[in-house]
C-alpha cells in the first residue's frame, strides 16, 4: 500500500475487535466501515488493480 502511494514501504498490524472482545471479522468491518463512512477495499481488489495494465 506504501508502495502504491509513493511511499517508503511500512509495516503495520492491527486486530479489530468487537465490543464483546472477540476479533472482528469481514462482514463487521464492512458494517463499520459504512457505519463511519470510510472506504473498505479488499485484497483481491488491489490484486484487480496491480493486474489492471497500464495503457
Amino acid at each position: 500500500m506504501a508502495r502504491l502511494a509513493g511511499s517508503e514501504p511500512a509495516a503495520v498490524i492491527i486486530e479489530v475487535l468487537k465490543a464483546d472482545g472477540t476479533m472482528a471479522r469481514r462482514d463487521d468491518l464492512f458494517e463499520l466501515a459504512d457505519r463511519l463512512d470510510l472506504p473498505f477495499i479488499t485484497i483481491a481488489q488491489i490484486s484487480a488493480y496491480l493486474a489492471t495494465p497500464v495503457m
